[in-house]
């Protein structure tokens, strides 16, 4: 979301150095379950792989190099007028229309809007982790790309105490098949809420599986903030939004 942003600012070079700051997180990807995007690691009743003490080894040095990234960019946003700085009063969700249009991820809280999963639930221990909720206020693209900035850090802080603090046992819990009855999980992705339904009958096919994505759920803000903004500030809106064109397929 990051690199698109710069790209849409005119960075095509922050554009390719982003990209390639990426590629610390896809190599831990990768080093731990096999692929780097669709990755097959977690599964019903825990994960398929175990860490081992050199993958562990791997993710501290990745995740030290990526913070020190972080905050070089930090330091751009805050300082470029080019890049953030003229973003700022531009795309504006207001407080109000975040609320009225159940807003949700990065784009509620840089409205001010405090919604976050990880702090409305207690089926992980998020808390104990060092989850801290991180609100802008005016609601602004530039709030949007720091609101992302500021995740990026805090979510590398839990992933440490994640890994420095992983408790000894088995990773999968084995599963009984032909489950009856239903379930309902929710879960904070990158862009907001993820929300999943499954409802079993005792068959060996689920009868009911239902799944909303974020990007689906953000269309009607979207919509709202489009509304009298400058035709040339479309992409810059557009990025800010981080949207997945394919979960808007329902």
């Amino acid at each position: 979301c990051l690199a698109h942003t710069a790209e849409n600012a005119g960075f095509e070079a922050l554009f390719m150095q982003i990209m390639g700051d990426r590629e610390l997180v896809m190599d831990v990807q990768e080093a731990i379950s096999g692929n780097r995007v669709q990755f097959d690691y977690i599964s019903i009743g825990g994960v398929n792989r175990d860490l081992t003490p050199e993958l562990s080894a791997l993710i501290h040095k990745n995740l030290n190099t990526l913070s020190e990234k972080i905050d070089a960019l930090l330091g751009l946003f805050d300082n470029n007028w080019s890049l953030s700085l003229k973003y700022k009063g531009l795309g504006v969700l207001s407080l109000e229309d975040a609320y009225t249009y159940n807003a949700l991820g990065p784009l509620a809280r840089a409205a001010g809007l405090a919604t976050d999963v990880r702090a409305e639930t207690s089926d992980f221990p998020y808390e104990a982790l060092g989850y801290t909720m991180i609100l802008e206020s005016t609601g602004d693209i530039h709030a949007r790309n720091f609101v992302r900035l500021r995740e990026i850090q805090n979510s590398i802080a839990m992933c440490r105490n994640i890994v420095d603090n992983l408790p000894l046992g088995e990773i999968q819990e084995k599963a009984k098949g032909k489950p009856n009855g239903e379930a309902v999980v929710r879960v904070e992705a990158p862009r907001g809420e993820l929300f999943y339904l499954v409802r079993g009958n005792g068959q060996n096919m689920l009868e009911r599986v239902r799944i909303k994505t974020p990007t689906f759920s953000a269309i009607p803000a979207m919509m709202e903030v489009f509304k009298g903004a400058e035709y040339a500030d479309a992409p810059a809106i557009l990025a800010s939004f981080d949207p997945c064109m394919s979960c808007t397929a329902k």
